[in-house]
C-alpha cells in the first residue's frame, strides 16, 4: 500500500500496459477496496472492488463501466472501473483521487467502497468536465458517422478510393468544415428535434469560403439528421464506428489493423473541441457509447445556393455593429423549399457529389 500522493503516482507512472482488455496489472490503494491500473492505450483507471457503485453525476456515470476483472495475482474481483483519459496531466489526476480514497479509508476504518467513492466523486466529475465529449458532440459525431459510411458505400466498388473518402472528412479537426469535397463542403447538423431545427455558430457555417488555392467553395451543403434516442433504434456510436471500421478493411491476420482502419481510429480519437474523442477499441461496450437512436425523419441535404434558403448573410451586415464571425441563431428549415431542395434523395446526392469530387462522372 502506497501512503502519499509521491509514491502512488511514481507507482501509477511504472505501471506496465495490460496484455489483453480483461488483465490489470493492479496496484491496491486499499487493500481488497481500491485499486489502480492502466488500460491498454495508457488510460488511467480506478476500480472500486465489490457491487456496482451508485452515481449522483451523469458525466461520472458515463465513464464507469461493472465487471469482473483479473488482477496481477491470478484472483478475479467484481468492481467499477472508473475510466480517465490517457492524457499525460491525468497521472496526477488519478494520483490524487487514488490519495484521498486512501485517506477517506483511514479517516473512517468502517468506511464502505461506496461512502468512499460518495466522497471522491466531485473530484472524478470536476477532472472529467474538461475533456470529455459533451451529450449533443455524441450524437454531432454520430451524424457525421452517418455521412461517412455513405460516401464510402458511393465507392464500394473501387475500395482504392478510401483513403481519398477518409481525407473528406474534417470534424475531427478544428477546421471549419466537417467534410471538404474539392470544391464542395458539407457541414453536418444533427438535432433531436422532428424537424430540421439546428443551432448556427457563426455565418462561416452557411457562407462559402475562400480556399488555400485562393479560389473560392462552389457549393455548400447542410446535411440535416434527427436523432430520436429509443430502445431498438438502429443507429449508436459505437455500431455506427463498427461499420465504418469493418468497411475500411478486412485483414486475415489476427489483432491486425489495416492503415485506413488505424487512421479512421485515430480520428475518432481526435475528435471534439479538447481533442478527447471516442476511443472505439476500448469503449464500444460502454454508454453512452451504445445508446441507440432511431431517425426523426429522412435525413435531409440542402443546397444554400438556393435563393429559396432564407438566411442572413455577412454582407447584410456589414452597415451594423454586428461581428459576422460571432454570431449563433436558431435556423428552422422547412422540409421542403423547393422541388429539389433538400435533394429528393440524400443518398443518391451524396453518390454524386463524391463521384463528381473525384472525377468520375463527366463535368
Amino acid at each position: 500500500m502506497y501512503t502519499s500522493f509521491e509514491e502512488i503516482r511514481t507507482k501509477v507512472e511504472e505501471l506496465p500496459l495490460p496484455s489483453n482488455s480483461s488483465y490489470r496489472e493492479l496496484h491496491w490503494v486499499d487493500v481488497g477496496k481500491i485499486g489502480i491500473a492502466k488500460t491498454s492505450y495508457g488510460a488511467f483507471e480506478l476500480f472500486f472492488v465489490g457491487e456496482k457503485v451508485a452515481t449522483n453525476s451523469a458525466l461520472v456515470e458515463r465513464h464507469i463501466e461493472f465487471g469482473r476483472w483479473e488482477g496481477s495475482s491470478g484472483r478475479e474481483y467484481d468492481a467499477t472501473r472508473v475510466i480517465l483519459p490517457r492524457d499525460p496531466h491525468f497521472l496526477a489526476i488519478s494520483s490524487l483521487i487514488a490519495t484521498e480514497c486512501l485517506r477517506e479509508g483511514m479517516l473512517d476504518k468502517g468506511a464502505t467502497v461506496q461512502s468512499i467513492f460518495r466522497k471522491v466523486e466531485p473530484i472524478i466529475e470536476l477532472s472529467l468536465k474538461r475533456g470529455a465529449l459533451s451529450d449533443e458532440q455524441l450524437i454531432g459525431l454520430l451524424g457525421e458517422l452517418i455521412l461517412l459510411e455513405q460516401m464510402l458505400l458511393s465507392v464500394s466498388d473501387s475500395p482504392q478510393l478510401f483513403g481519398e473518402i477518409l481525407d473528406m472528412w474534417r470534424g475531427h479537426t478544428p477546421a471549419s468544415r466537417d467534410f471538404i469535397i474539392d470544391r464542395t463542403a458539407i457541414e453536418v447538423k444533427t438535432t433531436r428535434s422532428d424537424s430540421s431545427r439546428h443551432y448556427i455558430h457563426g455565418l462561416q457555417q452557411i457562407e462559402t469560403k475562400k480556399l488555400p488555392d485562393s479560389q473560392f467553395e462552389e457549393k455548400l451543403y447542410i446535411f440535416s439528421v434527427g436523432l430520436l434516442q429509443t430502445k431498438n433504434g438502429a443507429y449508436s456510436l459505437s455500431t455506427q464506428a463498427e461499420r465504418i471500421f469493418e468497411l475500411l478493411g478486412v485483414s486475415q491476420k489476427t489483432n491486425y489493423r489495416t492503415v485506413l482502419q488505424n487512421r479512421f481510429l485515430g480520428h475518432l480519437l481526435d475528435y471534439g473541441s479538447s481533442g478527447k474523442g471516442y476511443n472505439h477499441l476500448e469503449m464500444a461496450f460502454q454508454e453512452p457509447y451504445t445508446t441507440t437512436y432511431g431517425m426523426n425523419f429522412i435525413p435531409r441535404l440542402y443546397d444554400l445556393s438556393d435563393p429559396g434558403m432564407l438566411l442572413i448573410s455577412t454582407e447584410q451586415l456589414e452597415s451594423t455593429f454586428i461581428n459576422p464571425k460571432h454570431i449563433e441563431f436558431l435556423v428552422d428549415f422547412p422540409s421542403s423549399v423547393s422541388h429539389e431542395n433538400p435533394l429528393p434523395d440524400w443518398r443518391k446526392g451524396i453518390n454524386f457529389i463524391i463521384k463528381f469530387g473525384l472525377g468520375i462522372v463527366p463535368q
